[in-house]
């Protein structure tokens, strides 16, 4: 939510349905259950003025984001380097500069085998 109120329930109609305020995101279960918890909005929904937002994030979660963005294949080689933390804004207009300065800020090797297929390692 970023402003006012919602109820929220799930399809599983044995359940009380939820409030939402700004700042807070539901997730619904396998089962239907539901929880909240607590979202930055500015960071959430920084997409929407052609930004990704990342704070402390793992380096897969980010590939895995960026990938949205990118017409084309990114990978991620080395497995090791999953769970390497990324924080930082970036403009969303050119995917391939924000691979490069993934690539110059993280100890990480990336590799271009065409425009479109990136790999790091």
């Amino acid at each position: 939510m970023i402003e006012g109120v919602v109820a929220v329930q799930s399809g599983n109609s044995d359940l009380p349905p939820i409030s939402l305020t700004s700042g807070q995101q539901a997730l619904v279960a396998a089962d239907g259950g539901t929880s909240v918890q607590p979202i930055n909005p500015d960071v959430t929904l920084a997409w929407i003025k052609g930004r990704l937002v990342f704070d402390n994030m793992p380096f897969k979660e980010v590939l895995e984001e960026f990938s949205r963005y990118h017409a084309g294949y990114i990978g991620l080689w080395n497995p090791a380097l999953a769970e390497l933390r990324v924080s930082g804004s970036y403009n969303l207009v050119d995917t391939s500069l924000i691979l490069t300065t993934l690539a110059q800020t993280l100890p990480v090797h990336m590799t271009r085998l065409t425009d479109r297929v990136v790999a790091f390692r």
